[in-house]
């Protein structure tokens, strides 16, 4: 071991506020603003203002009149802090390389960094020191850009033995270091560039979203992460914003053994951000040696914008695009049309419109059609602009889909697999293409692709228990079930999985139960009160069947749009072949997604023999 190296600034703020974070200090308020208060003085160059007065009366709120010889405040509350980072060290922080710590009888604390003595460092590391000095200039998607390529860079060159596991990284969200703390919606930001820039990169396996922002808030080792993202390499950083100065610090860790691979810091006016981002992009490709196996002349990450406050509102549209609500996304939508107003030529704001609209419409039942239309124009804008965002052609091919185009579907889906080979939600929404085209196989496998690039997504994985009930694997479907309900209990649609799956094994009292616990969970959303309605009508149980009919029409009657497929359910459950076919006609005149479920709905096996099964698939364009 090498120690009594002193760490870089913004190295000792992530370390402070992963302390801050851990368990040792789960509830140690006080402590937390000693330690924060102390740290920060010192990196500013004030260490000689940390005295026993000045902490007693910033931290610990004591009056102008405070006299050290009678109030012993800060001296048992400075020993209660050393006890606090030793159990901190001797557990969470045990592998950590940035060591803070109080001298005994001193209150300004003392900064190291331990790390394993290692030989001279490779060409890609050298490249990476290099490449410190031409990040001076860089802006905000700039600075995306160089470690997004530098990340490539270290990971591609890293000696590993053929046979080896490919690089794989997951970047976590970045801290606010910003003095209000006001800057969450930046911080996601630069998160969200980074990720979107390193899918592009092909052969090199990038966790979604979804599953790294499950760490956002707990504390835990960088091996640990690794071990459940199943990556090689793990990407950290911060952004401390004020006024019109950001910087932004950020180190890749290797997932073997928790040491740092590369680590920089980057400060930029942001009046200057994007004026010279193609000289960057094309420094950091030479200065890496990237010779474009990427295939792509392009830059990773593009500014379309030379006004900040289009790419504000943008940030603050994804941020809050991310809620899991249909608030968020209607947030979300604002967000994006204030920034199209702002520069009507902004490429991501159409193409996250075209997305919002969609998961509005798809998941939260809204009537589709004018949805999906607005998000067709939005899509189509966005490729105009540019026709290499992966995220609009795959928005482009679910609008195909929807329009039961399955070859325009086929192509786009493509295309925007081509552009983006480690986007999670492009596999994910292929998936659900190949499954509406009977494709089960194949959706089975981009499925689970969809799920190694976003291990942590309850989404992903319980469209992962569609696949398995439509594919009649109903065990396989129950096990995923039951891991989504180990990771969170009150997720009521893996109840609903459970009990359709076992519906499909002839297990009706066992799927009863199952589904009542989904219902229990939440009575606003139509598919719980249908599986149930089908459950109990096919089982005898036809009083409460109704009765679940009549909530799912007073729901409408509330103003919240049910799908025809639900009563569909409950009539097929019935055994009621013309109710059946009355709301599949609504659902055809609606012009539903869940139309499309259909064909592989074993609840609907009761209708595959009637002659008007035949003409409706012709008619919907539903048949093979």
């Amino acid at each position: 071991m090498k120690a009594n190296v002193e760490p870089a600034s913004e190295a000792v703020r992530l370390q402070v506020e992963k302390i801050l974070a851990s368990t040792a200090f789960a509830k140690a308020e006080k402590l937390k603003r000693f330690l924060r208060f102390t740290v920060e003085q010192t990196l500013d160059n004030r260490g000689d203002r940390i005295k026993e007065y000045s902490i007693a009366v910033e931290v610990f709120e004591r009056n102008s009149g405070f006299d050290p010889r009678l109030d012993p405040i800060v001296r048992v509350q400075a020993g209660k802090l050393r006890s606090k980072l030793d159990e901190f060290y001797a557990a969470e922080g045990q592998n950590d390389s940035v060591i803070i710590q109080y001298p005994k009888g001193g209150y300004v604390p003392v900064f190291k960094t331990c790390e394993v003595a290692e030989p001279p460092p490779k060409p890609s590391t050298a490249r990476a020191i290099r490449m410190k000095w031409a990040a001076a200039a860089l802006g905000v998607v700039g600075i995306a850009a160089i470690l997004a390529f530098m990340a490539f860079g270290i990971l591609r060159n890293q000696d590993t033995p053929s046979n080896g596991p490919p690089p794989s990284i997951a970047v976590l969200p970045f801290l606010d270091m910003s003095p209000d703390k006001d800057q969450e919606f930046f911080c996601d930001g630069i998160t969200d560039e980074i990720i979107n820039a390193l899918v592009k990169i092909e052969n090199l396996k990038v966790v979604a979203r979804t599953s790294t922002f499950e760490f956002k808030t707990r504390s835990q080792d960088i091996r640990e992460i690794a071990a459940q993202l199943k990556v090689t390499a793990v990407l950290e950083g911060s952004v401390r914003k004020s006024g019109d100065r950001l910087r932004v610090t950020a180190q890749l860790n290797d997932a073997s053994n928790g040491f740092h691979l590369w680590s920089g810091t980057f400060d930029k006016d942001m009046r200057e951000i994007f004026q010279i981002q193609e000289e960057i992009a094309q420094a950091i490709v030479d200065a890496l040696s990237i010779k474009l196996a990427l295939n792509r002349p392009a830059p990773l990450v593009k500014a379309y914008t030379e006004d900040i406050e289009t790419y504000t509102l943008y940030l603050k549209g994804r941020h809050y695009f991310n809620s899991p609500n249909p608030e968020g996304f209607r947030l979300a939508i604002a967000y994006f049309e204030q920034a199209i107003v702002r520069d009507p030529a902004y490429a991501p704001a159409y193409a996250g419109l075209a997305e919002a609209y969609y998961r509005l419409a798809r998941r939260y039942d809204e009537v589709p059609k004018e949805a999906m239309l607005k998000a067709k124009r939005a899509a189509l804008k966005a490729l105009q602009i540019d026709d290499s965002l992966a995220e609009a052609h795959s928005s482009l091919a679910i609008l195909a889909d929807y329009e039961w185009d399955r070859r325009g579907a086929e192509k786009e889906f493509k295309r925007a697999l081509e552009l983006g080979p480690s986007s999670a939600w492009v596999h994910h929404s292929y998936a659900l293409h190949l499954r509406l085209d009977v494709r089960l196989d194949e959706a089975l496998r981009e499925m689970l692709r969809a799920q190694a690039l976003d291990p942590l997504s309850s989404t992903v994985g319980q469209d992962l228990t569609r696949v398995y009930i439509e594919r009649r694997e109903f065990d396989h479907a129950i096990e995923e079930a039951r891991r989504l309900i180990a990771r969170d209990p009150s997720f009521y649609e893996a109840y609903n999985a459970i009990g359709v799956a076992l519906g499909g094994k002839g297990m009706h009292k066992e799927a009863v139960a199952a589904i009542r616990q989904a219902h229990e969970l939440n009575r606003r959303d139509p598919r719980p009160t249908s599986s149930l309605g089908y459950e109990l009508a096919l089982t005898g149980a036809k009083a409460e069947a109704a009765k679940l009919l009549e909530e799912l029409q007073d729901m409408s009657k509330q103003g919240h749009y049910v799908a025809p497929i639900y009563p569909a359910h409950i009539a097929a459950g019935f055994g009621n072949l013309d109710t059946v076919f009355y709301w599949l006609e609504k659902a055809y005149e609606d012009h539903i997604f869940q139309l499309s479920t259909v064909p592989n709905d074993y609840r609907f096996d009761v209708i595959r023999s009637d002659p008007r099964y035949g003409a409706f698939l012709r008619k919907t364009g539903l048949g093979k």
